[in-house]
């Protein structure tokens, strides 16, 4: 790693500490911040599935990757455009 950094996040009151790049702090905090709001979400919208953490988690991380993917496919559909 080039220049780390020790950070400490919380997500669903659970404290969790990363050592990451310097340059990469304020995207991981935004993206702690939105997995929050995301379970936050998730929650509210399904109270049955709210007692289960795992559930969440997965739901809120399978949507985190669709969302990724649907980005690089985007991109790639950028780049074969521009040839």
């Amino acid at each position: 790693m080039n220049d780390p950094l020790s950070i400490n996040i919380t997500v669903q009151g659970k404290a969790i500490s990363l050592t990451i790049e310097r340059d990469d702090e304020e995207i991981v905090r935004k993206a702690a911040k939105e997995l929050e709001q995301r379970l936050t979400a998730y929650q509210a919208k399904y109270p049955a599935a709210a007692g289960s953490e795992s559930a969440m988690l997965l739901i809120t991380a399978l949507e985190f990757a669709i969302d990724a993917l649907k980005g690089e496919r985007a991109l790639a559909e950028i780049n074969e455009q521009l040839g």
